[in-house]
């Protein structure tokens, strides 16, 4: 799945990883390698969950 993101174009279309809603564009032009929702990664920076799985 990583490596999907890796040749995925900023310009595409993404979704959680964690909970399957659309990613808003607005965060991946901020954050292009973003995987997850804003609520989500509150949840992985609160709880120290590693993007990286």
């Amino acid at each position: 799945m990583r490596q999907a993101h890796q040749n995925t174009p900023a310009s595409a279309v993404r979704y959680c990883e964690d909970c399957g809603i659309l990613i808003p564009a607005a965060r991946l032009a901020v954050l292009p390698d973003a995987v997850c929702c804003v609520d989500y990664q509150a949840l992985r920076e609160a709880y120290g969950v590693d993007q990286h799985r």
